[in-house]
């Protein structure tokens, strides 16, 4: 059985979190799986890197295969 932590994790690295860093003053946005780590002095500009970002990315067949794995599992809950 997995713990709370482990669930949330595993959920969140499907996600792109999109953070204000009090500490830094600047917008995070973090995606786990794809190792994405963008600051920005603005929502807008974190949105605006995080879409450029997107459109060059190089997805590998293992990324898919690896989302598609997934989603089996989550259908088997």
């Amino acid at each position: 059985m997995q713990t709370t932590e482990q669930k949330l994790t595993n959920t969140l690295q499907y996600s792109f979190l999109i953070l204000w860093k009090e500490d830094k003053q600047k917008w995070v946005v973090d995606c786990q799986l794809l190792k994405i780590e963008i600051e920005a002095d603005t929502y807008k500009d974190a949105l605006d890197k995080l879409m450029l970002k997107l459109l060059r990315h190089k997805f590998s067949d293992d990324f898919f295969d690896l989302i598609e794995l997934d989603k089996k599992d989550y259908l088997r809950e």
